[in-house]
């Protein structure tokens, strides 16, 4: 029976553990080995390591949970292109219960609010979004179909009335009655290209 120190480099920092095998004298050895006698350990074959799993499908391959830890704000969680020189994009989760996607330094760094989550809401480059969806910048949506609503506002018993708006391929602007998302609109409001209006019905 011997005890050797493992040391796995994780995106919050270095995760440290004893490991004990049966039969294997040194880190070595473990390694020659494979380290097949281990059991919902920590396991290496082919160059990839298995936490939990004795066959990892990727260079690390963990069965179960997963947690790490690190300095307020900075990334816990890192994906880096290829070219490692390209913007890295993270994850952290504040003390204050906001979970952050964006660009990054790298590990450890801080992380930029391009996507939030805070409080059941959602934020586009908004670090503690105030509604369901708050977005600090510009929207932009296309119909799925010409003249079909982009934009739609339902009543809250989703029973009644839905109206919504949208930009025909004509260049005319439509606000009115739907039936929903890419539906037609039944215009009371129509814009012109040539900056003409229409009030009532416009269809």
């Amino acid at each position: 029976m011997s005890k050797f120190k493992l040391s796995l480099i994780l995106a919050s920092g270095i995760l440290s553990a004893v490991f004990i095998f049966q039969g294997l004298n040194s880190p070595a050895e473990a390694q020659t080995s494979n380290w097949g006698a281990c059991t919902n350990g920590v396991c290496y074959t082919g160059g990839r390591v298995g936490i939990g799993t004795l066959s990892p499908g990727s260079g690390l391959d963990v069965s179960g949970n997963f947690q790490t830890r690190t300095a307020y704000g900075g990334a816990s969680f890192v994906v880096a292109p290829n070219s490692g020189s390209s913007q890295k994009y993270g994850m952290t989760n504040l003390d204050t219960g906001t979970l952050f996607f964006g660009r990054t330094t790298g590990a450890g760094g801080g992380v930029s609010p391009d996507l939030s989550l805070f409080s059941g809401n959602v934020g586009v480059n908004k670090a503690y979004p105030g509604t369901n969806l708050d977005v600090n910048g510009f929207v932009r949506s296309n119909p799925l179909n010409n003249g079909g609503a982009t934009y739609v506002v339902t009543p809250s018993n989703g029973t009644a009335q839905s109206y919504g708006m949208t930009a025909a391929d004509d260049g005319t602007y439509f606000f009115g009655r739907t039936n929903g998302p890419s539906q037609g609109i039944l215009a009371s409001i129509k814009v012109y290209s040539n900056g003409g209006m229409c009030l009532g019905k416009c269809w």
